[in-house]
């Protein structure tokens, strides 16, 4: 019913949220109409959602839900109607994905909350839904994504020990397990593939903390990396800035669109020199 769990650090998404609170058996009721209007008034004030739509529950639901209709933003919102700016926290969460109709979700957060219990971790008193896929890009509900997502207080010992195990990079030697293949799938499209020996996470923070990425980044044949500023949110910026031994600069950057840890980072790409028109999506 559900996808296998994972435990990840989130980083912090600004949104722009309608707080409601409101008897479990009128939910239905009231999202269709609070959705539109946080649309709406994005729409009015020309900012484009960072992401998919989703509850924040700010605690447990009970026979009263309490919750932020949430839309993922990558600039606050100025303040309209029963529209504010809300924020999903940082935080070390476990995560799954449940397929299917919105009735089958009670039973798919029963089975996640099963798997948090038998793992040892203790969870927070929030939660929230993220609606991947939904009535409005498919009507077959058999098809639906939603993603779950609980905040932990504590993650168990095994867990903690082998996450401390590995937070000591110069412990661990990176070697590559393979050689760059490079593809191109369509006209407008290349796809960079190279399997690292190492955690997922830890590759993610080589490419994420800037003092890691200044050692590997182009550094090679006299050229270094002399400005990384990497500010790691949806709709943050990133700039490279790199000089060679004979003053030479080559800088580039962009904005973070998608954020994933530790799997996944779409961004925009631009060079300062007008090698291509526009930007490219990595």
């Amino acid at each position: 019913m559900i996808d296998p769990p994972r435990i990840l650090q989130t980083v912090a998404q600004a949104t722009a949220v309608i707080h409601i609170t409101v008897p479990r058996a009128q939910i239905g009721h009231v999202m269709g109409p609070g959705l539109q209007e946080l649309m709406q008034t994005l729409a009015k004030q020309g900012i484009t959602p960072a992401g998919p739509w989703c509850t924040h529950h700010l605690k447990m639901p009970s026979d009263v839900f309490d919750f932020h209709l949430s839309v993922p933003v990558p600039r606050p919102v100025a303040p309209a109607g029963r529209v504010a700016n809300g924020q999903l926290p940082a935080a070390t969460v476990a995560r799954t994905v449940y397929r299917g109709p919105y009735e089958g979700l009670p039973a798919a957060w029963g089975e996640f909350m099963k798997w948090i219990t038998a793992q040892g971790h203790t969870p927070a008193a929030t939660l929230w839904e993220t609606y991947l896929t939904d009535p409005s890009t498919n009507p077959d509900p058999n098809s639906w994504q939603t993603e779950l997502t609980r905040p932990l207080e504590r993650v168990s010992t095994a867990a903690s020990t082998q996450s401390d195990d590995c937070k000591n990079t110069e412990k661990f030697p990176v070697p590559n397990s393979g050689k760059l293949k490079v593809a191109a799938p369509g006209d407008r499209e290349i796809a960079m593939t190279r399997t690292f020996n190492a955690p997922r996470h830890l590759v993610f923070k080589a490419l994420t903390t800037p003092e890691l990425v200044k050692r590997w980044l182009g550094v090679f044949g006299g050229w270094s990396l002399a400005v990384c500023e990497i500010d790691l949110r949806v709709g943050g910026k990133y700039r490279y800035l790199w000089r060679g031994a004979d003053g030479a600069e080559m800088g580039m950057g962009g904005i973070y669109r998608e954020i994933t840890p530790p799997e996944r980072i779409v961004a925009t790409e631009a060079f300062d020199q007008a090698w291509y028109p526009g930007d490219a999506i990595v």
